[in-house]
């Protein structure tokens, strides 16, 4: 009852399609997980889950400096000006994943000089690939949602995921999965899919005027946004990061497996990163602040109660689960389930503010947001891990999304009164034809 309440028009709109996209996603990525986790064992896990973790910082930058801004600025564009529009964020994310490569490449290299013991100097090229791919794909998925093409992002999707479980699950079964392999697997599949994607891309054009502005009207939107990508990773994996110092690599490996049994819940949030800044800034355009609101707090309504439902289902008896899913090894670490479950609820009552504050292009308290969780993070990892050890890690995450959500929510709730007094001109206009 709960999840048709989700699905239904007058929440959602159309947005069961890219929550049950993200359901394909996760799913595949939550296989995925399992096959690399059983096969390489919570120590050797854990060192592959530090090199991800550098596909995702970039990542998270890209979605910030490109996509953000086009999700919520793109809905604005009139037909006229949008193949220039999308003409310029095209050519903004190439040269942001030629970057990639580079930097990442060169960032991988230098530290396996200075920390030979992870072992990672043979995984170089593979992570510089994998982070450019991952991004690309990713921009163009979140492309076709913008202009509502369902079956372009499901072909993305499918060429790059399915795919993805099928290289992984054969490797798993040879007995050759390494982190090595899994990488190029997922450099392989990102290409594939950036391939399909760009066969059935609309047309495009390019001038400079466009360009300006674009680019000008995108950094006043990513400025903040960039610096809180930074930020927030730093104040989310710092804990993982001090884990693994302090604790091991097998401390990360037990946090990622947590994190990933757990992420089933981050099915809807994930799905509504897809289509909600848009369609929080079409409420906004459209219905002004009252609206947006309206839409907002019938989001947070229901979603928040599925996940809700949904941890309380994985967190009853976790130590099963993590058995079941990804071995024996992984016994004994089911408390952190339980924190990941409600930490969960708390990711999605973040990104639904964070949607809000991105339709009325108000970001600059999503980066006060995490400044206060970076310091926070900061003066806590060590004195958390050192008293808890691993929990530790778990009780971070919680307080950090504890101080987000309370700057998110005063920054929104004070925009709002300034709006009703008049101090803010409406962000509903377009890029100029």
């Amino acid at each position: 009852m709960i999840l048709t309440a989700l699905m239904s028009k007058k929440v959602l709109g159309s947005s069961a399609f890219p929550i049950a996209d993200q359901a394909l996603v996760s799913g595949a990525n939550f296989l995925t997980v399992i096959f690399i986790a059983r096969a390489l064992g919570p120590g050797a896990f854990g060192v592959y889950s530090l090199a991800w973790f550098v596909v995702l910082f970039f990542a998270g930058i890209q979605f910030a400096l490109i996509s953000a801004p086009m999700m919520s600025i793109g809905p604005k564009q009139d037909e006229g000006i949008r193949p220039a529009y999308f003409g310029v964020v095209f050519l903004q994310q190439a040269i942001f994943a030629a970057g990639t490569f580079v930097i990442v490449a060169a960032a991988v290299a230098i530290s396996a000089i200075f920390a030979p013991q992870w072992g990672v100097g043979e995984l170089t090229i593979p992570i510089a690939l994998s982070a450019a791919a991952y991004q690309a794909k990713d921009f163009l998925r979140r492309y076709f949602f913008l202009l509502g093409r369902r079956g372009a992002a499901l072909s993305v999707d499918i060429t790059s995921y399915c795919g993805q479980v099928g290289i992984v699950a054969w490797l798993f079964v040879s007995g050759s999965l390494t982190a090595s392999s899994a990488l190029w697997a997922v450099v392989a599949t990102s290409s594939a899919a950036i391939l399909v994607g760009g066969l059935l891309v609309q047309r495009l054009t390019w001038s400079e005027l466009p360009f300006r502005e674009v680019t000008r009207r995108h950094w006043r939107f990513a400025r903040w946004l960039a610096a809180d990508a930074v930020l927030q990773f730093s104040a989310g994996y710092l804990y993982v990061i001090a884990a693994g110092a302090a604790l091991g690599p097998t401390a990360v490996g037990a946090l990622r497996a947590a994190q990933n049994l757990m992420g089933v819940n981050q099915v809807i949030a994930l799905g509504l990163q897809n289509v909600l800044p848009a369609k929080a800034s079409w409420h906004f355009h459209h219905q002004g602040a009252a609206g947006l609101l309206s839409y907002i707090q019938s989001v947070a309504l229901t979603g928040g109660t599925v996940t809700i439902v949904v941890g309380i289902a994985i967190g009853a008896t976790p130590e099963f689960w993590l058995g079941l899913v990804f071995g024996d090894a992984y016994v004994g670490f089911g408390g952190l389930v339980r924190w990941f479950a409600v930490i969960y609820v708390l990711v999605f009552v973040q990104v639904v503010l964070q949607a809000a504050l991105k339709a009325v292009e108000h970001t600059m308290p999503i980066f006060v947001a995490a400044v206060l969780s970076a310091f926070v993070a900061l003066v806590s990892a060590y004195p958390l891990i050192h008293a808890f050890g691993v929990t530790g890690a778990a009780m971070g995450f919680l307080l950090v999304l504890v101080v987000s959500i309370s700057a998110l929510s005063l920054g929104l709730v004070r925009w709002l009164r300034g709006l009703a007094g008049g101090r803010h001109v409406k962000a509903s206009v377009g890029i100029r034809p």
